[in-house]
């Protein structure tokens, strides 16, 4: 019995740390408004690439020891107000290289996050692994590799990403709960005034 208490505490302990606060990203919580919090990204050593109308930018700079990676990062539309971050690894132009990067994100990330919520592996017909053609199906919607972490205050996932022809890329995404939260209540909003 005491052995089911201390483990109840720890999970407790383990449970409310990840629910405490904003989703981070490169140690900066995801929340307040995006110029803000893409200085606080460029700080870190990133170049910023593009901007839209202060709902969305794109930066550039190295992630996890790679170079050439890019950084989406995604507001609310009326307040601006950081919801999501996109990272974008280099293209790769090979399946079994772009597997293994997979594989290798999916084995850190399930070292720091724990068991994945979601983990999806499959093509879809005609296309199956080692047909030769796992690229053409990424492209055509027809592979679904994705893994997702619940963490309390927001998710993390990582999928493959169809990057044009004989091209694929490792995706991985921050979603902070409160403000896709917010992000949710503005489009209900903007949609129940225009109908």
């Amino acid at each position: 019995m005491k052995k089911l208490f201390i483990f109840l505490v720890s999970l407790f302990v383990v449970v409310t740390t990840f629910a405490e606060g904003h989703l981070l990203f490169k140690g900066v919580e995801i929340d307040g408004n995006i110029a803000q919090f893409s200085k606080k990204i460029e700080d870190k050593g990133y170049k910023r690439i593009y901007t839209d109308e202060g709902d969305a930018c794109m930066l550039s700079g190295s992630f996890a020891g790679f170079d050439g990676c890019q950084i989406a990062i995604l507001s609310t539309t009326n307040d601006h107000i950081v919801w999501k971050v996109v990272v974008y690894l280099p293209e790769q132009t090979s399946w079994y290289a772009l597997k293994a990067r997979y594989d290798e994100f999916k084995s850190s990330l399930t070292d720091k996050y724990g068991i994945p919520a979601l983990d999806n592996h499959y093509f879809s017909s005609p296309y199956y692994e080692g047909d030769g053609y796992e690229l053409q199906a990424l492209n055509n919607d027809k592979c679904n590799y994705t893994t997702g972490y619940e963490l309390g205050n927001g998710v993390v996932y990582m999928d493959l990403y169809g990057a044009g022809y004989g091209k694929g890329q490792v995706r991985i995404l921050y979603e902070d709960d409160a403000n896709k939260e917010l992000k949710n209540k503005a489009k209900k909003n903007s949609m129940s005034s225009d109908l």
